[in-house]
């Protein structure tokens, strides 16, 4: 049955009862192949449909939701799903090759092969793909906690691995920048916006696949992951109960605090190039080099995005009670209530003090430049005390560097990111 056959039969087992005549038909991709995280090696390509019909007889009175007068023109979303039976991994979303596939060997899916038949025809990547539904214009400002940013030329949120290839392929081909955020917790976007794609990482969920190891999705909250983690009584992401961004954020910054970072617990982590190539990285590999606050995908110059982590963790019943203990100590030390990034300078590793210390001992507690101000709390976090711009925090950053340079011959670097226009 052609993708046309099996939506006006549906049409006639729901709303319609009788058609005169079919006067036109369209089938257009919406987003490429979209996967179903919970129907494993299923693909599903979804259409978007447009009926026009000519003199219909409806089974009610009232016309049925879609259409619309006097066009009589039925738009809807159209999946086709396909089951991918020989593969034996979920990552073979796009069905043209797998090589993780008969252990090892290269070998076709097939599920390209039956979409083509239900569509009725062949489908090329360009036509698979088709174009994303941007958001455009997007205030940067609301996907940020620092509540700064210009419009971004597109946005869009994505919310499997698939839809994440998908996109990134589209704006690899068409020459489209593209960045990807979490909870936009470690970043300052520029007044003017962005000058190409940001992409929201919506790619959330966890799997347990054995005690105390936890397959996360990259755009997981990472504190979300860390509270249930520490009250399953798993020790080594407790600290994560204070950080406000995404599990894929964290991996890429190497996040810590209290002791702990990201890195010592990581097992594997799956990325994406730019040119929406997945790869797998090992801990026992030696894939997985890190250092304080610094992760190999900040030096990667084909990195894409993170899309999944895997954690192993060890059985500690004390776990629960830390992070509680953390958690308050956080309530108390840092300004949870206002607008900020989290912690702006990475803690000097040649000084005998944290970056916020010297910043508290070079007198800069309160200051502020415009609405960019030093948290009178904890002074390695600038908040936006009202409507602050990037050009105030930069200033506001710079200014901090210097005086600390000139105190105490130390040189601050950033833990936060400038996304700047172009």
């Amino acid at each position: 049955m052609s993708a046309k056959q099996a939506l006006i039969s549906s049409l006639r087992s729901s709303d319609i009862l009788e058609m005169k005549a079919l006067e036109s038909f369209s089938l257009t991709p919406s987003l490429g192949y979209v996967a179903n995280r919970s129907l494993h090696r299923q693909t599903t390509l979804v259409y978007e449909a447009k009926l026009s019909l000519l003199n219909p007889i409806f089974k009610s009175d009232h016309r049925p939701q879609g259409f619309r007068k006097p066009s009589w023109i039925w738009r809807s979303k159209f999946s086709i799903t396909v089951e991918s039976s020989k593969c034996s991994q979920n990552f073979c979303r796009r069905a043209v090759k797998c090589s993780a596939c008969n252990n090892g060997t290269e070998q076709e899916c097939g599920v390209l092969q039956q979409i083509q038949t239900l569509c009725g025809g062949e489908i090329s990547e360009e036509e698979s793909e088709g174009r994303p539904q941007f958001i455009e214009g997007k205030l940067l400002s609301e996907v940020s906690t620092w509540g700064i940013g210009g419009p971004a030329k597109y946005f869009m949120e994505v919310h499997s691995e698939a839809e994440m290839v998908s996109l990134t392929r589209y704006c690899k081909r068409h020459n489209v920048r593209i960045i990807v955020i979490g909870k936009g917790s470690n970043c300052l976007f520029d007044d003017l916006g962005f000058d190409g794609c940001v992409i929201l990482n919506c790619i959330d969920y966890v799997e347990n696949p054995e005690r105390g190891m936890y397959r996360v999705g990259s755009g997981h909250a990472f504190n979300q992951l860390g509270v249930r983690c520490s009250k399953e009584g798993y020790t080594g992401l407790e600290f994560a109960c204070g950080i406000p961004g995404t599990v894929g954020g964290a991996v890429y910054m190497n996040a810590g605090a209290n002791g702990q970072d990201t890195a010592h617990v990581l097992k594997s982590v799956e990325i994406l190039t730019v040119k929406g190539e997945r790869i797998v990285l090992l801990k026992e590999k030696g894939d997985l080099k890190y250092s304080y606050r610094r992760s190999p995908f900040q030096m990667m110059q084909n990195f894409g995005a993170v899309t999944a982590a895997t954690f192993e963790l060890v059985y500690n019943p004390e776990s629960k009670q830390r992070h509680i203990d953390l958690l308050r100590r956080r309530k108390e030390n840092q300004p949870l209530t206002e607008k900020s990034a989290g912690c702006v300078f990475r803690n000097p590793s040649n000084a005998q003090y944290s970056a916020g210390a010297l910043i508290d001992q070079a007198g800069l507690k309160g200051f502020s430049i415009g609405d960019a101000k030093v948290s009178e709390l904890h002074a390695n976090f600038l908040v936006n005390s009202g409507k602050c711009n990037a050009a105030d925090m930069l200033s506001l950053i710079a200014m901090i560097k210097e005086q600390v340079q000139s105190q105490f011959d130390i040189e601050l670097q950033e833990e936060i990111k400038f996304i700047p226009y172009s």
